[in-house]
């Protein structure tokens, strides 16, 4: 049994092919969670206290995108018209769905993820067409956090994605490493992440996670990042996993930084 546990610890164990995006994400989209709407605030805020300017940057990128629009929509009023913000996963689901996403929102419908659009709007007004700005830069693109190009960004987000795909802490600490290196010198990071989580389920299967603290996260980004901003939402009800669901976890938090020029 032990070693049963330890062959599916990390993130090449599992059969991402086979994730059932539809039925994960149809639990989270008909409205939007506490949690959910300090994050967004909290990295609204902190993006443009960093005086990063709008519509000014060419490159970005949602790492470990999953099919969501949310990581997208955080930077899109961040971009120029000629930019491209690449919606980036490895698995197949994931980027069919990402994919969907896109081309429904190209078409001005965005669907469920309507609600998450019209409170980024209600938090600052360049944020009122931020998931439409999203889909219509956006390019669905295969890639492994582990393999992210360096200093290749001009801004970059990653949505729980580290610490939700693998139960290995060395493998997360690599996955985060790479991230952060991925984007340019004296430019823009953001990261969200599950404080403490110990896995999820969706369609039956279940899912690894690395339960992570701010101080974890911080011993990365303090290498890093400079002018880092840190804000933690603690979870009092475990809102965001469905009634009986065996995980757990403590709350939400999130970086905001540059990364270091020396």
């Amino acid at each position: 049994m032990l070693a049963a546990m330890k062959s599916k610890s990390t993130n090449s164990q599992f059969g991402w092919d086979d994730f059932d995006t539809e039925a994960y994400y149809g639990q989270y989209r008909s409205g939007i969670l506490w949690d959910d709407c300090c994050l967004a605030r909290m990295t609204i805020g902190a993006l443009l206290e960093l005086g990063v300017p709008l519509r000014s940057q060419v490159i970005g990128v949602d790492a470990c995108n999953g099919g969501v629009i949310r990581g997208p929509s955080m930077l899109a009023p961040f971009m120029r018209d000629d930019g491209v913000l690449y919606w980036s996963d490895y698995g197949k689901p994931q980027l069919d769905h990402a994919k969907k996403i896109i081309a429904s929102g190209k078409k001005g419908n965005l669907g469920d993820w309507a609600v998450h659009q019209t409170h980024m709007g209600e938090c600052h007004p360049a944020w009122s067409g931020a998931a439409l700005r999203a889909c219509q830069l956006g390019k669905v693109t295969q890639q492994s956090i582990f393999e992210l190009p360096e200093n290749a960004y001009d801004i970059a987000i990653t949505c729980f994605g580290p610490e939700s795909l693998t139960g290995d802490r060395a493998e997360w600490k690599r996955a985060v490493t790479r991230f952060f290196r991925s984007v340019k010198p004296g430019h823009a990071v953001v990261m969200l992440y599950m404080g403490k989580s110990t896995g999820y389920s969706s369609a039956g299967g279940s899912f690894p996670a690395v339960p992570i603290s701010q101080d974890d996260v911080l011993s990365i980004a303090n290498k890093q990042l400079e002018k880092i901003q840190a804000f933690y939402i603690p979870s009092t009800d475990h809102g965001i996993r469905p009634e009986g669901e065996q995980f757990s976890y403590d709350g939400m938090g999130g970086i905001v930084g540059l990364k270091r020029t020396t």
